[in-house]
């Protein structure tokens, strides 16, 4: 009988104390359950946040903690938990966002179905929320079709919530780029410019959360200088 593949979920958090805990019980509730949750603890500069974080993890044993030394960012954050996952497959999650229960379970099936291709990432479509859960506002589903390279070129494939990536990927493409913005959209460049194959589960088993905290979308000099760095790696 084949082992149960072991799934790492990195979940970077800074500044969001409200939606963390959610994020790591949404992961804990998965009906597969061979997973470890890496938290990386962002919050060098808010050591009450940090404390907060550290409470909060401590009362769930699946989890493993990273504290940065210093403020790294989002790509960053996801590298370092990359370079301790023990996983086969890595999962990413940001701190404000959640899984939909079977999502693990889903990817893996996926995964060991496909496992004669050269699989550079699984993603699921998602849904974005209010910031209370009342109402889904829209949702992301776009099929991967036969140039998802060109596709993802043209109108990104998915972001990094709904992502899954065999570990040894990023070991022949490298890690996420130390950018301002647009860090996942280059990642995926990489991966599928190394020739490797896109496969999508067409339900959505991720789900966003739209709120009115900071986001690096909302910071417009970031975003203009992400967008113009995004098109240079195009």
């Amino acid at each position: 009988m084949e082992k149960n593949i072991l799934v790492s979920v990195i979940i970077p958090t800074y500044n969001r104390i409200a939606f963390v805990e959610e994020a790591i019980i949404s992961v804990i509730n998965q009906t597969y359950q061979n997973i470890e949750i890496i938290i990386v603890d962002d919050n060098a500069n808010k050591p009450e946040i940090r404390k907060s974080i550290k409470n909060i993890v401590n009362k769930y044993p699946q989890c493993v903690l990273i504290s940065n030394e210093k403020n790294l960012g989002g790509a960053l954050c996801r590298n370092e938990g990359i370079k301790v996952a023990n996983g086969e497959l890595i999962s990413f999650l940001d701190d404000d966002d959640f899984y939909e229960a079977t999502r693990i379970e889903k990817v893996v099936e996926k995964f060991k179905l496909s496992k004669n291709m050269r699989i550079g990432i699984i993603y699921t479509f998602c849904n974005v929320w209010t910031e209370n859960q009342k109402k889904v506002i829209r949702s992301f589903c776009i099929e991967p079709s036969s140039n998802p390279l060109f596709k993802h070129m043209c109108n990104c494939l998915c972001a990094t919530s709904q992502w899954t990536i065999p570990k040894h990927v990023f070991e022949e493409v490298g890690m996420f780029e130390d950018a301002l913005c647009k860090q996942d959209s280059i990642m995926l460049l990489k991966i599928l410019g190394a020739d490797y194959k896109a496969l999508c589960i067409d339900e959505c088993l991720s789900y966003f959360r739209d709120h009115d905290n900071e986001r690096i979308s909302e910071n417009y000099h970031r975003h203009l200088v992400g967008e113009v760095n995004l098109l240079n790696w195009m």
